[in-house]
């Protein structure tokens, strides 16, 4: 929603606050102009009683914050009379848009969050010597605004530890995977004794999965907490465009003689996020219930924040174009066969499923990410040894279904199938 109120005191319009399309790319000019055949009425509400008005689609093309011209599309009260807009009205409205892009929703084809959002990876990303990726979040407001969050942060953390008192195999999962996360780098303790200054702390707490059979214990980091100014970290992080169509990939899977799962392990915290950014992502966490409060630090895309699921995605389809030439099997199947971490693929015949799950394997590996869970239809390309890390064994478990794209899948039978709880009551009125 966009609002350009006119200068002019007497404006009648100037209380009312329109939708208008905007932000369509163009060539660079500095013009707008007022459309005579667009002219229309439109009715507010002004003094808490209705107020008609005549308003006509101007024109404009200013600078966003990106110094890129586009094409501003507003309402401008023209009174009883057509208008002209001159270039003075597009400097206006430059100065207008400049301070306000980042706090408007703008929805149209040419210049979306989404679009700003591949930009900025574009501009931004890079590979270590490593060859890990690092990724910048986008921001669509100036961090500062995110105020004092450590206070609200140590108060969830207390109200944690109610739980971590009393709950001895919560608290031993928990210490466990905190352990681990710094053990891995993908955590770092805070030491300098003076504070940034911008930084976000994010409150976290621990999901119980008695299902799981690895992985019992979740932990959510929380970056919709709102700290003092009410405004949290993924309240100015732009999400980006996640399209990923599960039934796409689930029709391309069935296709496959010879078909596979895997799935990437810890995808998210093996992608970097940029140094710069790392007190954005702080946390607080304490030995013990009355012992002194620690500051950290994740170095790695979070989980919980709203722009993960973008940054991993993207980072996938970068390794895809990046390393094509090297692995064009594998290229496709992260193009196409990849829905999150999770990879769901095949081939006609053996020869080729074994050279794609090498390729994956390899790709995959050159940007410091693991393939693990594999299972397949096939008992040979189960047993080769490139899936030492397996889901299942056909000699004894042929039964056994696997959790693949939010459903079960019996590998031995090769079929999907659907469990689902019903509740019966006793009766029914």
């Amino acid at each position: 929603m966009i609002h350009f109120p006119r200068e002019n005191s007497g404006n009648p319009a100037s209380h009312l606050t329109l939708d208008a399309p905007a932000f369509a790319p163009k060539q660079r000019e500095e013009s707008a102009e007022a459309n005579p055949e667009s002219q229309f009425v439109a009715t507010g509400i002004e003094k808490g009683k209705p107020k008609n008005v005549l308003l006509s689609t101007i024109r404009a093309l200013v600078r966003n914050k990106f110094s890129e011209w586009v094409e501003v599309r507003c309402l401008l009260d023209v009174g009883s009379q057509s208008c002209s807009c001159t270039k003075a009205c597009a400097e206006r409205l430059q100065l207008k848009m400049e301070k306000d892009i980042e706090s408007v929703d703008v929805k149209s084809a040419g210049d979306t969050e989404a679009s700003l959002c591949e930009d900025h990876f574009v501009r931004t990303h890079k590979r270590n010597e490593e060859g890990r990726y690092v990724v910048s979040m986008a921001l669509s407001r100036d961090p500062s605004c995110l105020g004092n969050s450590k206070d609200m942060a140590v108060r969830q953390l207390n109200s944690l530890w109610k739980r971590l008192s009393r709950d001895s195999e919560y608290f031993s999962l928990y210490t466990d995977f905190l352990r681990e996360y710094e053990d891995l780098g993908h955590l770092e303790r805070v030491v300098e004794s003076s504070e940034p200054p911008t930084q976000y702390y994010i409150p976290h707490h621990g999901v119980i999965r008695p299902d799981k059979l690895t992985t019992k214990l979740r932990v959510v980091f929380n970056a919709s907490s709102p700290p003092t100014t009410g405004i949290s970290l993924n309240d100015i992080l732009m999400k980006g465009d996640v399209i990923e169509d599960v039934l796409q990939t689930i029709s391309r899977f069935r296709r496959h003689k010879f078909a596979f799962t895997t799935d990437i392990q810890k995808m998210y915290r093996q992608i970097l996020i940029d140094p710069d950014q790392h007190d954005l992502q702080r946390i607080v966490w304490k030995t013990g219930p009355n012992t002194e409060v620690s500051a950290y630090r994740l170095n790695t895309v979070t989980y919980g924040m709203s722009n993960a699921p973008f940054l991993v995605i993207r980072t996938l389809q970068k390794l895809a174009e990046d390393e094509k030439s090297r692995f064009p099997l594998a290229s496709e199947a992260l193009l196409h066969d990849t829905y999150i971490d999770d990879i769901v693929s095949g081939a006609p015949d053996l020869k080729t499923v074994r050279r794609l799950q090498s390729q994956l394997r390899d790709a995959l590996q050159s940007c410091g990410m693991t393939l693990h869970k594999w299972s397949s239809n096939s008992p040979e390309l189960l047993n080769s040894s490139l899936s030492s890390d397996v889901e299942h064994s056909f000699s004894v478990e042929t039964n056994l279904s696997v959790k693949t794209l939010g459903i079960s899948w019996k590998p031995f039978q090769d079929r999907f199938v659907f469990k689902v709880s019903i509740s019966m009551k006793p009766s029914y009125t």
